[in-house]
């Protein structure tokens, strides 16, 4: 089922090339200012994560009742959220599931932002449609000998183009793992199992694309979350500037995730 979506990731890459080889890229703003406006059926297993603060995060559909997103998004509170499903545009809800649970990486607070990831535990189940799928995620670890990876994220950060904030869009991005190779002083502590991307050489996150799906090599299965900016100053830096991203990995998290989860879409599709 999920091969359907290989299409439209190569798409999406053959139009990123297209446009960086005809100069049409502005590589000092990119994915969040300049990335391609997307319906959410070209993407259905993305989800609109409103928490109890009302700040606007993104998610992906794991299962029928259970949604990935950024932890960080419940730093103010765990209680009243919300998940929009089916929706291109974060002012335009209709499809709306309150949270029955949300639960936060216990090691969130201890290793900070390699935990940065959280799940959503629905009160109703979702109604898969042409709007609304399951994503696989991964349960295998990285490529061996394989430095970077092309891949795609979309959420519902700020849109410069449009003159919108909420659009959902998408673009490129090439990311790798590790040690930062790159000036962050904003990390909580060393990290070295995050997966980063350069904002010179890719489109960058911001704000509202928090906890999106990272999905790579032309395949329809995420392995990474969309966690926060980094740079030189201690203070982090402004969407679009010209540092690091950095990227949670799912398969480093794989054990905690089926610890609440009984059937992950990797090793089943029942949708518990």
């Amino acid at each position: 089922m999920r091969k359907k979506y290989i299409p439209w990731i190569l798409r999406s890459l053959l139009l990123y090339m297209s446009a960086f080889s005809q100069g049409t890229l502005d590589k000092t703003g990119g994915r969040s200012f300049f990335g391609r406006v997307v319906d959410i059926t070209e993407v259905p297993f993305i989800a609109l994560v409103i928490p109890g603060s009302r700040a606007t995060c993104t998610g992906f559909i794991v299962a029928q009742k259970w949604v990935i997103t950024a932890a960080h998004c419940f730093e103010e509170t765990q209680k009243d959220a919300i998940v929009v499903i089916g929706t291109n545009d974060r002012v335009k809800w209709s499809n709306i599931i309150e949270a029955e649970s949300v639960f936060v990486h216990p090691d969130y607070l201890v290793k900070h932002e390699e935990s940065d990831i959280a799940l959503i535990k629905l009160k109703h189940k979702i109604k898969i449609s042409k709007k609304s799928k399951i994503i696989n995620i991964a349960s295998k670890g990285w490529p061996e000998n394989v430095l970077r990876r092309r891949c795609y994220t979309a959420g519902y950060g700020r849109h410069m183009t449009t003159g919108s904030s909420g659009l959902l869009h998408g673009g490129q991005v090439s990311v790798g793992i590790g040690p930062y190779p790159y000036d962050c002083s904003g990390l909580a502590k060393k990290a070295d199992h995050l997966i980063w991307s350069n904002r010179n050489e890719s489109e960058p996150i911001c704000f509202g694309d928090y906890g999106s799906p990272l999905i790579c090599d032309s395949e329809a299965v995420g392995i990474g979350v969309v966690s926060f900016p980094c740079g030189k100053s201690k203070y982090g830096v402004g969407c679009g500037e010209s540092y690091v991203d950095g990227y949670v990995s799912v398969q480093n998290n794989f054990n905690w995730l089926k610890s609440h989860i009984s059937c992950l879409p990797t090793s089943c599709n029942k949708g518990y």
